[in-house]
């Protein structure tokens, strides 16, 4: 035992630079031979527990503490001479090390083995990891899958506070802990596994991976990833939301013949409704799902925090009633700045309904303030339409519609339609815009009359003009303000969905005033107009 402490000794090396383990020969691989040896003069390695892609992972017995045992990962040694591997074990010991956090897994130890071999030592974990038990069960109840995602959530959050971010949360990287023979209890306890593909921040460490470069796993790389460009801590939130989707309906959104097509699918293809696949979601967790997968990361919850509470709430519901079984309305999303971005009688499963009657009656309100700025047009123009040319002229602005309308709504269905968060944001977009435009045109209307028979009156001026309600002129400006408000309103709900930011302080700011703007120029030339004709 002496000698076998002495030849460890001597292969003992620094290990804050991985390039000093290339330095040495070329490590044999000792099977077998691990098991009796103590490593390090603390670790007594009992049996191996299994075998990945990159090393084998035995049980050992802390020498000094009996009841102490420990995870021992080896590395194979065809990957000696891999710089980018012996840097990612490296990582993945150094980041795990600098988070404290029950539910990530702790690495306490890393050097190399008498016969050269690079392991590092990790806390002993007696369970299953969620890419297995999904193979057994297919997938997980909402309550359970709730459960995983908030304590992912938790240990991630610690991560980020500690300027580390995984990049590869997939279910193999998932452990269930405890004794799963009876099978799984409801709520089991997680930790979160291999931190080989993080990376710090602040970006203070030498990178291993670099922009353009594609790392991870494809079925559950964000968007982001697979365009190889930098990442933050919302590719992880992203992360989480794949795994939750995964887990409750026992498919990964992306996962298609190649690895090339599944990246391909998810830069450019939109997964399936989470209750297209598994109906007994409720419509509420669906909507979690979708803002935490968001393709652009700014759509997403801005920190895991975020991301807790909401599903925190869901689960406060779940005891006045099961998880499993809440029907609509959904409670109120968190908004990046606390607000409420849904009602709570907001009916999901109408929303699209919805959309579309609001689309047609947009389409509906466009059309009849053209057809009405037709008198306005031949204000200004002197001349007066005959009743084919109305005809025509009705028949124009009617065709002209369709185009825009049609490709409006391939957009939609291709982009917006399987998507329940996206629906519900463009549905709260267009009512807007179509309440809007009733409300500015009606109230101008209701303006000018008030003007006319009340305002002037009680001046008793003669010498002020009337405005003239019933003049032509204004039926081609009251669809003008109408159009002008509507498009002010959409432009700023649209905003407001940003993060809370100056930038888009000042983009509100700056649109309320050219709206507002417009609005008094279209009036003050309606009057000019009005006046100038007498």
């Amino acid at each position: 035992m002496a000698k076998g402490n002495q030849a460890q000794a001597a292969t003992r090396q620094d290990f804050s630079a991985p390039t000093l383990w290339s330095d040495s020969a070329a490590p044999r691989d000792a099977g077998e031979e691990l098991i009796g040896v103590t490593l390090n003069d603390s670790y007594v390695v009992e049996r191996l527990l299994g075998e990945g892609g990159m090393g084998r992972v035995y049980l050992a017995r802390h020498t000094r503490i009996g009841q102490k045992r420990v995870a021992v990962k080896v590395l194979h040694p065809e990957f000696f001479g891999n710089a980018q591997v012996l840097a990612r074990f490296q990582r993945e010991a150094e980041t795990a090390a600098a988070i404290s956090h029950p539910n990530v897994v702790a690495v306490l130890d890393i050097d190399r083995t008498p016969h050269g071999l690079p392991y590092l030592v990790c806390e002993y974990l007696e369970g299953i990891d969620l890419a297995d038990q999904l193979n057994r069960g297919g997938k997980l109840s909402v309550t359970t899958a709730v459960h995983v995602a908030r304590q992912l959530c938790k240990g991630l959050a610690a991560a980020h506070a500690s300027g580390v971010i995984h990049r590869d949360m997939k279910p193999h990287n998932i452990f269930l802990v405890g004794d799963f023979a009876p099978g799984l209890p409801e709520r089991p306890y997680v930790k979160v596994l291999d931190f080989g593909l993080s990376r710090f921040a602040d970006g203070s460490e030498n990178q291993l991976t670099k922009t353009g470069d594609i790392m991870g796993t494809p079925s559950y790389m964000s968007p982001e990833q697979a365009r190889g460009q930098r990442v933050d801590h919302r590719t992880d939130i992203y992360g989480v939301g794949v795994i939750l989707y995964t887990a409750l309906t026992g498919k990964a959104p992306f996962n298609e013949e190649t690895p090339h097509a599944t990246i391909f699918a998810v830069l450019r293809g939109e997964p399936a409704r989470p209750r297209s696949l598994e109906p007994t979601i409720p419509a509420q967790l669906e909507l979690v799902i979708e803002r935490a997968m968001a393709r652009d990361p700014a759509e997403r919850y801005p920190d895991m925090a975020a991301f807790e509470q909401a599903l925190t709430a869901l689960e406060a519901e779940s005891l006045v009633r099961p998880l499993g079984s809440l029907a609509p309305p959904p409670p109120a999303q968190i908004e990046r700045d606390g607000r409420s971005k849904l009602d709570r009688d907001e009916d999901v499963h109408a929303a699209r309904l919805r959309l579309v009657l609001y689309a047609l009656a947009a389409v509906a309100l466009l059309i009849c303030g053209a057809v009405s700025a037709t008198s306005g047009i031949e204000q200004a123009a002197g001349y007066h339409f005959s009743r084919v040319e109305l005809g025509l002229l009705s028949l124009a602005i009617v065709g002209s519609s369709i185009t825009p309308g049609l490709l409006w709504a391939v957009h939609v269905r291709r982009r917006v339609w399987d998507n329940s968060s996206r629906v519900l944001a463009l549905l709260g977009q267009v009512r807007a815009g179509v309440v809007a435009g009733i409300v500015t045109y009606g109230l101008s209307l209701l303006a000018l009359h008030v003007t006319d028979d009340f305002a002037l009156r009680l001046v008793d001026n003669s010498a002020l003009p009337t405005i003239g309600a019933t003049w032509a002129g204004w039926s081609l400006i009251l669809p003008a303000l109408a159009l002008d408000f509507a498009i002010m309103v959409v432009w700023r709900r649209q905003l407001n969905a940003q993060r809370s930011t100056w930038r888009r302080r000042f983009a509100l700011w700056l649109v309320t005033c050219i709206g507002l703007a417009l609005f008094g120029l279209l009036v003050a030339a309606g009057v000019w107009w009005r006046h100038r004709l007498g």
